[in-house]
């Protein structure tokens, strides 16, 4: 019955998308153990969890609409993996802040396919900088720094640093939202922020629980794990998020 009720929340919450609002909770499920991070593909949710029983991350790949857990996999290494995100074609990308590493991987296995290097101030953090859901048109990856306030566009191919910028905000392992082209993320308070691809912060919202570190955007939603509470919630975010009330127009009033 738990099952059917979330299913539902999330068909209603997707047909009345445009008059959501944003911070609003539309479903949650407990997390698999300690949360790091977090991505999404069209059919899954992957979640990088510590799992302190077995002394070793793990990713987890999870049904969407209510957490249950399809399979899970050992991370290539034991520790230090602070982000996730998904690129179309089955890859998983899979960051580690202790040896600066990211890496390639099956999504559905776990088995690497490739890695490199990432900048050393690197904490860990990825999203896709991509044009649709699904990690669509994927160009590069958006990775956050260890001092958590700088944000990094890196090269597919080989990590090479193509821009970067401060943000204001604190972020762990960050969204990306293409519809808005806002990255989301937070940190060990209770908000979560937006900022454009230039690090300017334009929203935030109060998150459901403490430690907002882990991410993922797929269909007008962010998908957000806190670690306090070993929860994962889905939470509403409309498209127009950032634009001046100049250009808003009528829609403006939504978001009061």
């Amino acid at each position: 019955m738990r099952k059917y009720s979330l299913i539902i929340g999330l068909s209603c919450c997707t047909l009345g998308a445009a008059f959501g609002r944003l911070g609003e909770v539309v479903a949650s499920y407990s997390a698999p153990d300690f949360l790091n991070a977090l991505a999404r593909s069209k059919s899954y949710l992957y979640a990088c969890c510590w799992v302190p029983g077995q002394q070793k991350f793990m990713i987890f790949r999870m049904n969407p609409s209510w957490g249950l857990v399809i399979n899970s996999y050992p991370t290539p290494t034991r520790y230090g993996y602070g982000g996730l995100a998904y690129s179309s074609g089955g890859y998983l990308w899979l960051g580690n802040y202790s040896s600066d590493i990211v890496y390639r991987l099956n999504e559905r296995t776990g088995s690497c396919i490739s890695y490199w290097r990432a900048p050393n101030e690197f904490s860990g953090g990825l999203a896709p900088l991509c044009k649709g859901d699904n990690g669509v048109g994927t160009t590069a990856l958006l990775a956050m720094c260890k001092h958590y306030q700088y944000l990094y566009y890196l090269a597919l191919t080989n990590g090479s640093v193509i821009k970067s910028y401060h943000i204001q905000g604190t972020i762990g392992d960050p969204a990306y939202d293409w519809r808005n082209k806002l990255v989301w993320g937070g940190w060990e308070a209770k908000t979560v922020y937006g900022v454009r691809q230039n690090g300017v912060l334009v929203a935030s919202f109060e998150a459901p629980d403490w430690r907002p570190r882990a991410m993922a955007y797929h269909g007008q939603y962010l998908y957000v794990g806190c670690g306090s509470a070993k929860m994962i919630y889905v939470i509403h975010c409309p498209t127009g998020i950032g634009i001046t009330p100049s250009s808003m127009g009528r829609v403006k009033a939504i978001f009061k």
